[in-house]
């Protein structure tokens, strides 16, 4: 077999990745201890939130903060 199994982001990928990468967003604006369901989830570019491999462990959570409509959800907005 040729080459790694191992997956590698190099330094020159990194920017790309980033701005290519997809987050979890809020579709609209929701409450303070609204909890969340797969309809007020996004998944959108640019990467740095949570990934939407996540997903189905955010779904149910509740939210410690009021999210803007777009705004990227972060592990510190979930209870």
């Amino acid at each position: 077999m040729l080459g790694s199994a191992e997956k590698k982001i190099y330094d020159a990928e990194k920017n790309a990745k980033l701005k290519m990468g997809k987050s979890l967003y809020a579709k609209s604006a929701l409450p303070a201890g609204h909890v969340l369901s797969a309809k007020d989830i996004a998944i959108k570019s640019p990467a740095g939130g949570l990934e939407p491999y996540d997903l189905e462990q955010v779904i149910g959570k509740k939210l410690k903060v009021a999210l803007e409509e777009e705004m990227m959800i972060l592990l510190q907005h979930l209870q």
